[in-house]
């Protein structure tokens, strides 16, 4: 056995067979000689059988010669091991019956090691470079002492040359069909290999565990693009992964929001598609889930309602005439408090449309008329609730004359729908108070 000893005593203990002449550290490596290992024979009987019994050859039996062996510790590998030939400058490899030269010495310099024998001659041993060790590994499939090779070698960490050594063990783990092996090396190399070779080979059905463990590691390391995401969903809701996939919309891993979207809709998973909404502010991908997914009408009146106004007019008119036909009083009320401001053409924000900065200077009223229709009742209620709101004393500012023809055209519309076929007296006599209203008359278009 050998025993590290450090500041805090012992450390680690090794075992290491034989008797052993010289111990020395270099580099990394801890640098052994020893005598040759006691071996044995059967013993042979007068005729030349074997006799069934053993004899063994002790060190005291044999030339008195020396093996030296270099222990990579860390890596638990063997480096080196040899005796130096009696015949002939040749390192020879170790024979069990066979003895090389006595070591009388083993120094370091200039970066090499030196091998003295008792025959006075000194041997250089070279270490390979790390491209020529990493190919003899490769050629007999030891990838990870190749990996573990490469990530204690003195930095920087050649991190492409780490790349290639996972994806040689990863097609080397492929073709032996262990999947899960060949998965969890494929994630090791995002840097340097491009997804398609990957997603190629785990398209079949069932591999489709180990696809998805791919992708989550795609988007987890940002390299993920907008089929990647499509991919991973899919995946989830094939295999029935509900709780991964709820996992995955509420994490903070980048991905593309309007394909995740898309996907869920896609698969009818509306809630998790309507929560990617809510939290990226996605107002008109909520809005459509709520009316087209959903049919949740009142859901989307209350979205809307908790909108800033500039945003709320905005989304508002895409999908007011849906709205307006299911909940006609409460998107009447609405609209009301987004056209019943002339306050709003200072307060309201400004929002972004497609790359258009928009600035609302108080929403005209006849903007969402159309929205009523075959329903001229609530147009009129809309109109007269706006007007009683945001002109009971006509119009402040006789200058601003923006606000003055938003104003006419407003009564003008009132007024038709007052005069129109078979709208009852109660209209008329309405038709008559606003001819009447000092802050109106003077501001109606009559065409005949």
């Amino acid at each position: 056995a050998i025993y590290y000893y450090g500041i805090d005593g012992r450390g680690p203990c090794f075992i290491i067979e034989g008797e052993k002449t010289h111990l020395s550290l270099f580099r990394n490596y801890l640098v052994v000689v020893s005598k040759h290992p006691i071996s044995k024979k059967k013993k042979l009987n007068e005729d030349g059988y074997e006799s069934g019994e053993e004899e063994f050859y002790g060190f005291e039996h044999r030339p008195n010669g020396s093996v030296l062996t270099l222990y990579d510790l860390k890596n638990k590998y063997i480096a080196f091991t040899g005796s130096f030939s009696l015949f002939g400058d040749q390192i020879s490899s170790i024979a069990p019956d066979t003895a090389g030269i006595p070591i009388k010495s083993v120094f370091a310099c200039s970066g090499d090691l030196f091998v003295l024998t008792t025959d006075s001659r000194i041997y250089r041993l070279e270490e390979k470079d790390l491209s020529t060790k990493l190919e003899q590994l490769f050629q007999k499939n030891m990838y990870p002492l190749a990996l573990n090779i490469v990530t204690s070698s003195p930095p920087p960490l050649d991190t492409a040359t780490l790349s290639e050594i996972h994806k040689r063990y990863a097609d080397f783990a492929y073709t032996r069909g262990d999947f899960d092996l060949a998965i969890s090396q494929y994630q090791q190399t995002l840097e340097h290999l491009e997804p398609s070779y990957v997603i190629r080979k785990f398209l079949d059905a069932n591999r489709i565990h180990n696809l998805t463990a791919y992708l989550q590691t795609l988007h987890t390391a940002g390299k993920a693009k907008t089929d990647h995401t499509t991919l991973l969903l899919n995946c989830y809701t094939k295999l029935k992964a509900t709780s991964q996939l709820a996992e995955f919309v509420r994490s903070s891993t980048p991905f593309d929001v309007e394909t995740a979207i898309r996907v869920l809709r896609q698969a009818t998973y509306f809630d998790h598609a309507q929560y990617l909404a809510a939290r990226f502010e996605l107002h008109s991908w909520h809005l459509k889930i709520q009316l087209d997914d959903l049919k949740h009408y009142d859901g989307a009146v209350e979205y809307l309602a908790a909108l800033p106004p500039a945003l709320a007019v905005r989304e508002v008119e895409k999908y007011a005439a849906v709205l307006v036909r299911q909940k006609p009083e409460e998107m009447t009320a609405l609209l009301v408090r987004l056209c019943g401001e002339v306050e709003s053409r200072i307060a309201l924000a400004s929002f972004v449309d497609g790359g258009r900065v928009e600035s609302l200077d108080g929403v005209d009223p006849l903007r969402f008329v159309h929205c009523f229709v075959d329903l001229a009742g609530w147009c009129a209620v809309f109109l007269e609730r706006v007007v009683a709101k945001r002109w009971a004393n006509g119009v402040r500012d006789r200058e601003d004359r923006e606000e003055e023809i938003m104003f006419r055209g407003v009564c003008n519309t009132l007024l038709e729908l007052y005069l129109a076929e078979g709208a009852g007296e109660k209209r008329e006599e309405k038709a008559l108070a606003l001819l009447k209203n000092p802050n109106v008359s003077c501001l109606l278009i009559f065409e005949f």
